[in-house]
């Protein structure tokens, strides 16, 4: 087959300049078209982000205020707690460092038995000794110590030569509670 070129190289030239005009202008109307369409998707974002962010700021804001006053109640409630404790820690009686001294003046002959003492220093104790001596010896140690105050045996107690059973009320002197 024989192909006829009727048309003359200048209008081809022309034609082929018109055809990758064509292509371009299609090119550049597509991304044009693209653009503008991610362009309203963003403005719509922008709006609904502005929107969530005002939204954010209101709750944020009225969360903070009623955020504030549960920590003042929470901070009030601590403070009253810390109050009483301090309260507590200056009326503390170091029972434990009392009871290691008391327990330093009793010897092997003695047995005590029960010992009640109140936060005044009023006390009461009782036990059994093995001799009459080792209850004097206990009742020297103990006002010697400078623990109790002197306070005198009963004479019926005193009478008794073995495995005496001994009560009788005392004073203790009592450590003057510690300050925090």
């Amino acid at each position: 087959m024989i192909t006829i070129n009727l048309v003359p190289p200048g209008y081809k030239r022309e034609l082929k300049l018109f055809s990758v005009f064509l292509a371009i202008k299609n090119i550049v109307s597509l991304a044009l078209i693209g653009i503008i369409t991610v362009a309203m998707g963003l403005m719509t974002a922008k709006v609904f982000l502005q929107n969530y962010f005002s939204h954010l700021i209101t709750s944020t804001t009225l969360n903070a205020a009623s955020n504030s006053r549960f920590a003042n109640n929470e901070i009030r409630t601590l403070k009253q707690e810390l109050t009483t404790i301090q309260g507590i820690q200056t009326e503390y009686i170091p029972w434990s460092q009392l009871l290691l001294e008391l327990s330093g003046q009793i010897s092997g002959g003695i047995i005590i038995t029960d010992l009640n003492i109140s936060s005044n220093g009023q006390a009461e104790l009782s036990g059994v000794a093995k001799t009459r001596d080792d209850l004097l010896q206990f009742h020297d140690r103990l006002v010697g110590s400078g623990l109790t105050a002197e306070f005198t045996i009963p004479l019926v107690t005193k009478l008794q030569r073995e495995d005496v059973n001994f009560r009788f009320p005392l004073t203790i002197k009592i450590p003057h509670p510690r300050t925090p």
